[in-house]
């Protein structure tokens, strides 16, 4: 919960970095908020076959999240207008990566979401560190997107972390719960798409980002 917490106030304060990142800043606290609650229910909606014994899991806070399900909230919250709606996406989407490179930091120092076996040097335990992966890789999709063009960030951010899930998966164990009923790869699919069409359809706008700063 720490590292949710600390992935939280990240996100806002990247958010803040902007004028109109601060003009819809309340908006991204909701949307967080919000993509926390999907998040947990749709973890729950994943592995409902394995909770059946179990329904209080469904609104127990403490237990299991999706991280998938997080970028949905923050999408949902836009506002309609259609200036603001861009200017809240590329503000709110482009501070994500860096707050699931914290969240990721979380989950490495609290030894979940671990790998599949490995006997390479740097494994943690015998395993794949795979928060450690996601974490460089978010984190990376972060700068990245720096050096994007505005208006290409947001949507450029979103397919990112779908990618960086796809090309991680396969290192991930099975959660202690079994595989899921839907896979996650058709999860981050969903969100590839959705970053590719925004980006796509924001290209008329793009402006060259500053060589430096």
């Amino acid at each position: 919960m720490a590292a949710c917490s600390a992935a939280f106030w990240v996100a806002l304060y990247r958010m803040t970095r902007t004028p109109s990142g601060r003009a819809h800043a309340t908006r991204m606290a909701g949307g967080l908020a919000l993509g926390a609650l999907l998040a947990h229910l749709g973890w729950a909606a994943l592995h409902a076959e394995a909770l059946r014994e179990a329904p209080s899991a469904w609104l127990d806070p403490t237990r299991g999240y999706c991280v998938l399900f997080v970028p949905w909230g923050v999408w949902l919250v836009a506002p309609r207008a259609g200036r603001a709606r861009r200017a809240y996406h590329e503000a709110a989407l482009g501070a994500l990566p860096l707050a699931f490179a914290v969240a990721r930091l979380g989950c490495l120092a609290a030894g979940c979401c671990a790998g599949t076996p490995t006997d390479l040097p740097w494994a943690a335990g015998g395993r794949h560190p795979t928060p450690l992966y996601e974490a460089g890789a978010c984190a990376a999709l972060y700068l990245a997107c720096g050096r994007l063009p505005r208006g290409a960030r947001g949507g450029a951010a979103l397919a990112g972390l779908g990618l960086s899930r796809v090309a991680l998966e396969p290192l991930r164990a099975a959660p202690p719960l079994g595989r899921s009923a839907v896979d996650p790869l058709w999860l981050a699919a969903l969100l590839i798409a959705l970053g590719a069409r925004q980006a796509l359809a924001a290209r008329a706008r793009w402006r060259p980002a500053p060589l430096f700063g």
